[in-house]
């Protein structure tokens, strides 16, 4: 293994510069910092992986071990996926052992991670009575993890609420009225399948309910061979029960070898989407919240400041809550043909909509006509007198309500209501669908803004050293919007020859609405204030000037998007590797997922924004007050925010209410900043002054007079004159 004393002799630069290169020190200039990366590169190591090795050689590595049964299952994969994602972008390396479930291989496993002086195990283990192979990492101090299958040691053990879920399989036993069951587990008696059969009995019995059942024990090796003891047994069953989903194709082969129908399958297999199979009924464990729990987990102990050992006798057990069986829209009977036209805007959310539509058109008889339109035009056409005879249902934005509910938008009642928002997050439902106490629709599609950046380019320390040359300050995620421009400066070339991309990052001044959200941004971030006060909008002028000129500044730094401001075209930028940050417009971007396939190699942060002052956008679906459907249109409503449509609605580009969808890991793997928006949420700014102003009149008159004082055709005290001798009149 390389040392500091090799890096140093070839990067021709003391061991002291290159401990402060390992270490991330930024008194280190780029010419030097660029030697030493070479130098280590030529050696074959990468930095971050081997610093702490080569500053203590007697240290333990960052390398975790991972010990599975297989990793063509797919709860493994996901398992396996899960703990990489989180764990590997905080420079640890894994490594995986796959043991088939023989104890000899596990043993070559537990012997090999220890000669590697990993600082972590984490094992689905097959040596379940006798676990004492791994006492050897206690002897390192390394720490050790097991999952689902409990070894009869204390331990540090992840798994699922088989508790829940033998309760709630036990419930659509009895619904369904099957009286005879066969459980299929593994030969070797493993704990999860244990858990399950004996959660199961339980819960059934305790609902005094009458039944049989007996066990089939299966070697994966002789897995067919053995489970024809199903079809064999003079004991027909009504259903069959398993935790290992790759059986169920073997098992409708024995049935169909024999000429019969296959009886029931319940299977707990890994959460997947779409949510549906017709080999059996899924009972979905989520596999990557599990990993991630664990790799949180150990993480967190990795981290810890002190130096006590980790095996100090101390057992530790964490159990999951099961996604359970899928939630289905059950569609009420109808009996004439009905149609619903919708009014929405275009955008992510809207095209997630259109492509679901057929399933409740096929559901519910209803059919649906989706008018999608750009915002403008969707505002202009909502605004027209008879656009409350002409559509049933609007997407309304929470700024619209003061101006639009009491005029088109139908009341709904208070417990139907409060029964369709139950599960989303509470401010959400009050700053989206309630004027004055009264609910004018369902929360649809949320947002707010965040800011993503150039993880790779901000940590680079050969990147952050230029900054601290060209700037005397270090690079960090700004924090403010005078630090956005100055980073901004940074990386775009027309100011800084060597920034690896072209601009800081991008702008637009196409839409007055954009113009406007991106201006209130700093206003609020400069500590702006805006109130109506006896029919007249009283704003601090002088912030109002700094926001603007902040404002102003940022397009010398940006890249010119001319494509529609609201349809992604900033992530679009951003995704091309063209600019270092976004603010991004969350519920508008509908290349979320490409982020992490993009030129930026998923390299991508997530952060607040400067100020740390969002707002809240995005919509509520509301029904028009002069609707010929009230019926149909509510059974939309029901349909399209519900918690059954969540996660289709998500995975196609919309952003849910819901609060599940935040809780689920696969989800936030796919679109990390559903994470952070969710944590926005608490100091996002709500309808604020536009409870009592007209907000689309004052957007496109603050915009026009904004994109004029841009384009210098009028200075900021001539604009200012012009909105407040103009804009008390939308006052509603």
């Amino acid at each position: 293994m390389a040392t500091i004393k090799d890096i140093a002799r070839l990067a021709n630069v003391s061991h002291g510069t290159v401990s402060n290169v390992l270490n991330g020190k930024g008194n280190v200039s780029v010419e030097k910092i660029r030697a030493v990366e070479s130098a280590a590169k030529q050696l074959g190591y990468s930095l971050n992986a081997q610093a702490k090795q080569l500053r203590n050689p007697s240290a333990l590595a960052n390398n975790i071990a991972v010990i599975l049964p297989n990793i063509t299952t797919r709860k493994y994969s996901e398992l396996y996926s899960a703990i990489e994602a989180f764990m590997e972008p905080r420079g640890y390396h894994l490594s995986l052992y796959i043991t088939y479930d023989m104890p000899y291989k596990e043993y070559e496993a537990v012997q090999a991670a220890a000669r590697m002086r990993v600082c972590c195990v984490i094992s689905v283990s097959c040596h379940v009575r006798d676990s004492s192979i791994y006492d050897i990492f206690s002897r390192s101090g390394a720490f050790v993890v097991f999952l689902e299958r409990k070894p009869a040691r204390d331990c540090t053990f992840f798994s699922f609420d088989y508790e829940k879920i033998g309760a709630e399989i036990a419930h659509y036993i009895v619904e369904h009225g099957y009286k005879r069951l066969a459980f299929i587990r593994n030969a070797d008696l493993f704990a999860d399948d244990l858990s399950l059969e004996n959660a199961v009995v339980k819960a059934l019995r305790r609902l005094e309910y009458t039944f049989s059942s007996h066990a089939v024990k299966i070697r994966e090796a002789a897995a067919l061979s053995q489970l024809f003891t199903l079809h064999d047994s003079s004991f027909p069953h009504d259903v069959i029960i398993t935790s290992n989903e790759d059986i169920i194709n073997s098992i409708h082969y024995i049935y169909r070898v024999n000429g019969e129908s296959c009886p029931a399958i319940v299977a707990l297999t890994s959460f997947a989407f779409p949510l549906e199979d017709s080999r059996f009924t899924p009972y979905y464990l989520n596999y990557i919240n599990l990993g991630t729990s664990v790799a949180e987990h150990l993480y967190g102990c990795l981290s810890a400041e002190d130096d006590t050992p980790p095996h100090s006798g101390c057992a530790e057990e964490f159990f999951c809550a099961p996604n359970g069986f899928h939630r289905h829209f059950n569609f009420p009977e109808y009996i004439k043909k009905r149609k619903l036209n919708l009014l929405l805007v275009k955008g992510s959310a809207s095209s997630a909509l259109e492509k679901l539509i057929p399933e409740f058109e096929r559901g519910s008889g209803i059919d649906v006509n989706p008018m999608i339109m750009p915002p403008n035009e969707m505002y202009d056409t909502l605004d027209n007198e008879n656009a409350d005879k002409i559509f049933d249902i609007f997407r309304s934005n929470l700024f619209m309500l003061p101006i639009y509910a009491k005029q088109k938008f139908l009341p709904l009642q208070e417990e139907v209501f409060a029964d369709l928002t139950k599960n989303m997050i509470p401010k959400l439902v009050s700053e989206y669908a309630l004027l004055d106490g009264i609910p004018y629709g369902i929360p649809f599609d949320i947002g707010t803004q965040i800011l993503i950046y150039r993880k790779d380019l901000f940590d680079d320390p050969t990147i952050k050293r230029m900054y601290y040359e060209q700037t005397g300050g270090e690079l960090n995620v700004p924090a403010s919007f005078d630090e956005f421009n100055q980073v901004a400066r940074f990386f775009t070339r027309k100011y800084n020859s060597e920034s690896p991309v072209e601009y800081g990052t991008s702008s637009s001044l196409t839409t007055t609405s954009g113009i406007c959200t991106d201006f209130e941004l700093r206003f609020r971030a400069f500590g702006g204030k805006a109130e109506v006060k006896d029919g007249h909008l009283v704003i601090d002028k002088e912030v109002a000037r700094k926001a603007l000129q902040n404002y102003i500044d940022h397009f010398s730094y940006s890249f010119p998007n001319l494509d529609d401001y609201w349809g992604g075209a900033n992530v679009q930028s951003f995704i091309k590797g063209r600019t270092a940050m976004e603010i991004l417009y969350y519920n508008f971007a509908s290349d979320l997922a490409e982020l992490t396939t993009s030129k930026t190699d998923s390299q991508i942060g997530f952060a607040s924004i400067p100020g740390k002052c969002p707002a809240f956008i995005g919509a509520s679906l509301s029904i028009s007050h002069a609707t010929r459907e009230p019926e149909a249109a509510l059974e939309f409503l029901r349909w399209a925010c519900g918690p059954e449509l969540a996660e289709a609605f998500t995975y196609l580009g919309g952003v849910s209410p819901h609060s599940h969808i935040y809780d689920n890991e696969k989800i936030l793997l796919t679109y990390p900043g559903h994470k952070l928006l969710k944590q926005s949420i608490p100091y996002c700014a709500g309808r604020g002054i536009f409870n009592f102003i007209n907000d689309i009149e004052y957007e496109k008159l603050l915009g026009i007079l904004i994109r004029n004082t841009v384009n210098h055709t009028l200075s900021f005290d001539e604009a200012y004159d012009i909105f407040s001798d103009s804009v008390d009149k939308y006052v509603l």
